[in-house]
């Protein structure tokens, strides 16, 4: 899919399914040496490790243009039915931009991936209901 959008010279942020380049001895060496952040996950009650690898050519699997790599790491005993690689205890997810990091930083590439803005946690908030909720319609709980 991505070499499609690529030839296309469309821009991109998607998951990436291709595990094996978890393998690949220069992926490798950068997720060891990239400094990994905090990444709050959708639910908003935990946290995993998010690893910007940088762009890297293709490795052979047919992509047209190099590409942005974050690597997103959660031990496997806090999600243990994951999408995603499992590999010694960790589960690994791979997304994939043709933005660079000046322009979307990591947070913002999967934030985006997972169609949230810098507003939906005050929405989610604003949504559960409050006493004054009751107050001010008038109308009691059901």
């Amino acid at each position: 899919m991505a070499s499609l959008v690529q030839k296309n010279g469309l821009g991109y942020v998607m998951r990436c399914r291709d595990y094996h380049l978890l393998e690949h001895l220069d992926v490798q060496a950068r997720i060891k040496s990239a400094a990994s952040r905090d990444w709050q996950t959708v639910n908003g009650n935990d946290f995993q490790k998010m690893l910007d690898i940088g762009y890297i050519e293709e490795l052979g699997r047919g992509y047209s243009a190099p590409m942005r790599l974050i690597v997103v790491r959660t031990p496997e005993k806090l999600h243990p039915n994951r999408v995603g690689k499992s590999l010694k205890g960790e589960v690994y997810e791979l997304f994939m931009t043709s933005q660079s990091a000046s322009s979307l930083n990591a947070s913002d590439v999967l934030n985006l991936y997972y169609g949230r803005g810098g507003f939906e946690r005050r929405l989610f908030e604003e949504d559960e209901e409050q006493q004054m909720d009751r107050w001010c319609s008038w109308t009691p709980s059901e």
